[in-house]
């Protein structure tokens, strides 16, 4: 699974560089929200179960630790809309420099340091996504969808092996013990 704090400080990143708010789906009413402004909706979250049972043993710093390390990838599909009550203009502007900045190597760079997060965008359109809402009426929306990939690892370090005893002998057997030291 993808840390919640670094996507949303690859929002608050985009947010910042498009001079717009970008809101998760929708933590305010829609009310309260200030046009135009981006709202981003995670619609799918998916681990390939293939991937989870990869299993590697690298050496810890400790030189009696060995480190196991599980792998989890993860694909994650988002929605980003820019919504304004009038301006269409604006907001296909806002998608399109959004989309312009996931498609970036200044984009793609600051995902990739959230921890390795990589962008693919499921299409390179910018579609009119308007719709009715009763108390607002129209609300003009544009938007794209696109993927976050991410591989997750986790480290769970344990004891070296350091000696092996072998037991050649039957229990009751009053032979010498073999110790063999790794």
């Amino acid at each position: 699974m993808i840390p919640v704090a670094n996507i949303e400080d690859i929002f608050d990143t985009l947010a910042t560089y498009l001079n717009a708010p970008i809101y998760q789906a929708y933590p305010v009413q829609e009310t309260e929200s200030e046009f135009p402004h981006g709202v981003y909706n995670i619609i799918m979250d998916q681990n390939e179960h293939a991937y989870q049972n990869v299993l590697m043993r690298t050496e810890n710093i400790d030189p009696t630790l060995v480190d196991n390390n599980f792998y989890e990838k993860t694909k994650l599909t988002i929605s980003l809309i820019f919504c304004d009550k009038n301006r269409i203009d604006r907001i296909a502007l806002l998608a399109q420099n959004a989309l312009h900045w996931f498609k970036s190597t200044i984009g793609r760079e600051y995902c990739k340091a959230q921890g390795g997060i990589i962008v693919n965008l499921i299409n390179n359109n910018i579609q009119d996504r308007t719709i009715w809402i009763e108390h607002l009426n129209w609300e003009n929306r544009y938007g794209f969808d696109l993927q976050f990939l991410y591989v997750n690892k986790m480290t769970e370090p344990i004891e070296d092996i350091e000696i092996i005893k072998l037991d050649p002998y039957p229990e009751n057997i009053a032979e010498q013990e073999i110790i063999i030291n790794v």
